[in-house]
């Protein structure tokens, strides 16, 4: 199984993700270089500013494409790097974590179906 993790806001959130990540790594789990090859994507949200906010919205609607993409339903436009010609079609899981998920749970899980866990 890999893992993705997209990481905003302050030192805190970095030390959070790191230590998920190496909670992941002891039970098997390998990181995946592209959001769209993964299995598993851990966004790490902050609520300090409402241009992280933001940014964290509009990461959502881009996964929202990348799962109708995984099943066949439509084109996801690529995020950072040009992705491999072949990725494998296999459901991704994402998961939102953070304050803002902490502060906007009830909001993100109505208004981002997309989203597996908060």
């Amino acid at each position: 199984m890999t893992y993705f993790f997209e990481t905003y806001g302050c030192q805190m959130n970095k030390a959070e993700s790191a230590s998920l990540e190496q909670l992941l790594l002891a039970r098997g789990w390998t990181v995946s270089e592209y959001a769209e090859t993964a299995d598993l994507v851990i966004i790490n949200t902050c609520s300090v500013r409402a241009t992280a906010e933001t940014r964290i919205h509009g990461r959502l609607g881009w996964y929202s494409a990348l799962k109708k993409e995984r099943n066949g339903i439509q084109p996801a436009s690529n995020h950072r790097e040009a992705r491999p010609c072949e990725v494998p079609v296999k459901k991704l899981t994402l998961v939102v974590t953070g304050c803002m998920a902490e502060r906007l749970k009830d909001s993100l899980k109505r208004d981002f179906p997309v989203v597996d866990y908060v």
